[in-house]
Parts: structure tokens; sequence; C-alpha cells
């Protein structure tokens, strides 16, 4: 009894510290995220380059992201999840720092690619590394890391305007990016990630990565994370504008749209977490409340869009119901790939990746030919839209629950259902807690 309290007591410890380290790496990527864009106008004026050479700042990170998917999607299974987000935090906390320091534009282009690497790892890497240790309530810590990225994307302007309003010098809000890359490595090297995931009772064979493609819920998965990177990158990177247009105001006064956008996501994270921590509300009654109450959300900007504080309402509750669709998407997808979990995760970052390139873009020529409101719609219909693969996939299982096992399955249980069947050892796993 005494040696299973003890090696009760140490798992313990290593989740929360493999949580925690996982909170702190993806806050720092959301502050690492935000910063180059935030900074554009800095970055051109010590790179001597025109406006128009400066989108390339962007290209080269999202070319580096959607090379190191690709390449993950064929080195997964040789590399342990725990070194891939070593060298990402390595990557990242050198990428940053060269990013505001050069003065010589193929440097910092290339600094930027390899910031896209690094955003790739900590994704990928995170992903497989919550599903190994948390298996059992994934969805629910998925939307808590989740938020740690939030959180980051909100304080990266706020580190920003004091580096520069108090130091003088936007290289030290970067440095900030560097000392939580810095910790977060002092905090993993001493984790131990287990081999596999810690699967309940029916194990799960592994499947090769060319039968993947010919599951069905393989690209259920795939068209979900499409709709929902081109509603959530699209809204997020068009809203200020929008709003500037609609309201005829100044950039400045709408830029708030953005910062309760992500104040609205990091919230829906949070909350999400807690009603499936709870168990209040299953990960499938949480998805349909999403995609309606972002469709809504995006409505209601739509029909008055000329009223700047319904605008700003509109801003938040769009990121309240688009924050949790990622996690728990993400969550019911490595549950059943889970012996496949740098596969899965790389293939849906290159997905995410191309809808942020496409869906902007898409959005930016309906706004210039048919106006601002018309753009904004586009991402009511992707969240509505998300609705249609993933009741297919639902409706998948249930056909084939009557014929096949679990693992057969598209989807396994939901965390509210996988819960209700460990509530004896979960009862026993709180009284020992401190």
């Amino acid at each position: 009894m005494s040696r299973d309290l003890n090696q009760y007591n140490g798992d313990h410890i290593n989740h929360r510290l493999l949580f925690y380290t996982l909170c702190l790496a993806n806050g720092a990527t959301g502050i690492a995220l935000i910063l180059p864009a935030a900074t554009l106008p800095l970055l051109i004026e010590h790179t001597h380059v025109s406006l128009n050479l400066a989108g390339w700042i962007f290209a080269s990170f999202s070319i580096g992201t959607l090379l190191n998917a690709i390449t993950l999607g064929i080195l997964n299974t040789r590399i342990n999840p725990k070194y891939l987000l070593l060298s990402s935090m390595v990557i990242l906390g050198t990428s940053g720092l060269v990013v505001a320091w050069t003065h010589i534009f193929i440097v910092l282009l290339i600094a930027q690619f390899f910031s896209g690497i690094a955003f790739g790892l900590v994704y990928v890497s995170s992903n497989m590394l919550t599903t190994r240790v948390f298996l059992d309530t994934l969805s629910e810590t998925l939307n808590k890391i989740q938020s740690a990225f939030s959180i980051g994307a909100l304080l990266g302007p706020l580190f920003l305007s004091f580096a520069l309003q108090i130091l003088g010098d936007p290289i030290w809000a970067f440095c900030v990016v560097t000392v939580l890359a810095c910790v977060t490595i002092s905090y993993l090297i001493p984790v131990d990630v287990p081999a596999t995931a810690a699967q309940s009772k029916t194990p799960q064979k592994p499947a090769a990565s060319t039968h993947m493609f010919k599951e069905v819920v393989f690209w259920f998965a795939i068209l979900q994370v499409f709709l929902y990177m081109g509603a959530e990158v699209g809204f997020g990177n068009w809203i200020v504008t929008v709003v500037s247009k609609e309201t005829a105001v100044t950039l400045a006064l709408a830029a708030p749209a953005a910062t309760l956008f992500w104040f609205g996501s990091m919230s829906g994270n949070m909350l999400s977490a807690q009603l499936l921590q709870q168990d209040i509300v299953s990960e499938r009654s949480l998805l349909y409340c999403c995609f309606l109450g972002g469709c809504l959300s995006s409505l209601l900007l739509v029909i008055f869009s000329a009223n700047i504080w319904t605008s700003f309402a509109a801003s938040l509750l769009m990121g309240l119901f688009l924050g949790p669709i990622f996690p728990s998407i993400m969550a019911i997808t490595s549950r059943h790939f889970v012996e496949k979990l740098g596969f899965i995760s790389s293939a849906m970052s290159f997905c995410g990746e191309i809808a942020a390139f496409v869906c902007p873009t898409v959005m930016g020529l309906v706004i210039a030919h048919f106006g601002a409101s018309w753009g904004i719609l586009i991402p009511a219909l992707f969240c509505l839209l998300i609705a249609v693969p993933f009741s297919l996939a639902w409706w998948w299982q249930t056909r084939a629950k009557s014929s096949t096992s679990e693992r057969a399955a598209p989807f396994p249980l939901d965390d509210l259902m996988r819960k209700q069947a460990t509530i004896p050892q979960r009862a026993m796993s709180r009284s020992l807690e401190w």
C-alpha cells in the first residue's frame, strides 16, 4: 500500500509538472507569434525593405510550419515528443532574438522560417505529450493548455509596449520569450514521459500511415480543422479592418476588437475545461453549442456592423465560442489515432496552415469586391459547416458500434462517458491528493 501511494504521488507530481511545462511552452509560443506582427513597422525600418517585400516575413514563417508538418509526418515514430518540445524551445528562444536584432532581411526571413518550425514542433509535441499522459481528461487538459496560448497572445503586445516605452528597445519583449523558453526547458528535462498513451481497457493496434488515408474519420477530422482554422484565422486577421470600415473609426479605436477576440478565446477555453471537468456537459454537446454560437456571433456583427459596441461584443462572443472547438476536435481525434499521434498531429497542422493561407485571402477578395459585411459572413458559414463532418463522424461511430469494437469506431467515448466509467478509480485517486 505504501509503495502504491509513493508511486501515485510520484506520477501525480510528474503529471502536474508536465502540465505546467506545456502551459509555459504554449504561453511563450503565443507571445512569439504576436510580436513579429506587432513590430512589423520596426522590422521594415531595420531591414530597409518596402512594405511589399515585408509580406515575406509571414510567408517564411508559414513555409517553416508547413515543411515541419510534412517532415514530422514521416519521422514522428522515431523521435520522442519530449525532445521535440525541447528543440522547439531552443529554436524559439533563439530565433526571436535574431528577429529583433538583425538588420539583414535575408537573416530575418531565415529566423522567421525557424520560428515557423518551432511553432509546428510545439503544436505537435504538445498534443502528443498531452494525449500520452492525460488521455482520460484529454479535452479539458487541451483546453487549459490552449488558454495559455491565448494568454500569451494577449500579453505579447503589453510586453512590447513596456519595452518600447520604458526600455526603448523592442528586443526586451523578445527576451521574455527567451526567458520563458529557458524555464520551460529546465522544467521539462526531469519529466518522465511514457512511451505510449496510458490506454484504459481495450488494446489498440497501431495503424500504418497509408491505411489512415483509407479511414473516413481521418478525412472528417481534416475537414473540421480546415473549416475551424479558416474561421478563426480569417476572423482574427480581418476583424479590426471590418470594424474600422463599418463603424467609420480609426484603426486605433477598432483595435480592441482583436484584443477582445483573444480574451474571449482564452475565456472559452477555461470555461469549457471547467464544464468538462465537472461533468456538466459532454464534448458533443459543447461542440454543437460552439458551432451555433460562433455562427450567431458572426451574424450579430454583420447585422449590427455600424455599432462599434455591438461589434466589440460580437468579437468577444466569437472568441468565446471558437476557443473550445479546436482542442475538443483534437482530443476526439487523438484518442482514436492514439498509436499515430505524430502523424495525425502533423496532418492536421498541415491542413490548418493551408486554411490559414487560403481563407484570409478569400475573405480579402470578398471584402474588396462586395463589402466588409459580406466578408465576415465566411467565418459564420464555416462555423456552421463544421457541424456537418462532425455529425457524419458521429453517425459513422453509431453505425460501427453495432458490428465492431470501440477501436473500430471513428470516435471513442467522449470525456463524460469515459469519466462515468471510471468514477470509482478517480474517487480513490482524489482521496490521495493533497
